[in-house]
C-alpha cells in the first residue's frame, strides 16, 4: 500500500472514512514482539516472532521502523520488560499494543491461538 488515498466517483459522508478504515484493517497483521535479549530469544521464542531487545538504548528507533497498524503482542521472560516496552511504544504513537506478560503466557497465547484457527 502507497500511503495515498485516491478517490474516485461521488462523495458520501462517512463512506469514503469506513472505506480508508476498513483498508488498513484488511493490511494490519499480528506480530509477536519479543523483547529479552538476543541470547534469551535463540533459547527459544513463539515462532515468526520479532527480537527488539527493549533494554537496548536503540529500541525506541528500532521499534519505529515497525508498521504501526500492525498489532502487537509483547513479551519478555516475566513481564516486566513487556511492560516496559509497551509503554515505550504507546508514547511513538502504536495503538495496538497486547502486553502477553511473560514468555510462557506468550506460549500459552500462542497454541491457543493456533488452536482456534485450525477449528473450523
Amino acid at each position: 500500500m502507497s500511503g495515498k488515498n485516491i478517490f474516485v466517483g461521488k462523495f458520501v459522508p462517512g463512506v469514503a472514512v469506513s472505506i480508508i478504515l476498513a483498508s488498513h484493517l484488511a493490511f494490519a497483521k499480528d506480530v509477536f514482539l519479543d523483547v529479552r535479549t538476543a541470547e534469551e530469544f535463540s533459547q527459544g521464542h513463539i515462532p515468526n516472532a520479532i527480537n527488539i531487545d527493549v533494554l537496548k538504548t536503540d529500541f525506541s528507533s528500532k521499534v519505529s521502523e515497525l508498521n504501526r497498524n500492525d498489532v502487537y503482542k509483547v513479551y519478555c521472560k516475566r513481564g516486566s520488560r513487556a511492560k516496559k516496552a509497551v509503554t515505550i511504544m504507546h508514547d511513538l504513537n502504536f495503538k495496538n499494543l497486547d502486553n502477553l506478560g511473560s514468555y510462557e503466557d506468550a506460549q500459552v497465547y500462542f497454541k491457543k491461538s493456533q488452536d482456534a484457527a485450525d477449528t473450523p
